[in-house]
């Protein structure tokens, strides 16, 4: 339940900061289409991870059981996976709206928002990796 949590709770937050940027680049009518399309694929990408969980209740009904056994053998690993894209998601729209010079009103986001996403992002493409690797090995 606290991977869902978390899942949830990222893409809420990804979500949020997308409609804002959304909101005030579109009151600016300044383009910044395919940063937000890539951002959306991440999103996408973290989402069918955190749901292919679900599909190893189904899978027997349709007769692929091992594809069941690879899902529920390897579920710490997609939710991991579906974890990091998230935050790698929330890095790509606070570095947009940095590029954009887009405003926060929270005093908290503004401050965020302010620093290297990209550095923040690498960091977080690697530790995620080795996360996703060591929960691998450990399954």
């Amino acid at each position: 339940w606290y991977w869902v949590l978390l899942l949830s709770a990222g893409f809420g937050f990804q979500l949020g900061i997308f409609i804002h940027i959304r909101h005030t680049l579109h009151e600016r009518m300044v383009g910044a289409t395919a940063e937000i399309a890539a951002s959306g694929a991440v999103s996408t990408g973290s989402m069918i991870a955190c749901c292919s969980h679900g599909l190893v209740n189904l899978l027997p009904i349709f007769g692929i059981s091992a594809a069941a056994a690879f899902l529920a053998r390897y579920q710490l690993p997609f939710m991991l996976f579906g974890v990091f894209s998230n935050l790698v998601g929330v890095t790509i729209m606070l570095g947009l709206a940095r590029k954009n010079s887009v405003l926060f009103k929270n005093q908290l986001m503004s401050t965020i928002a302010q620093w290297n996403m990209r550095l923040i992002r690498l960091v977080l493409i690697v530790s995620g990796i080795i996360a996703i690797g060591l929960s691998v090995t450990l399954a």
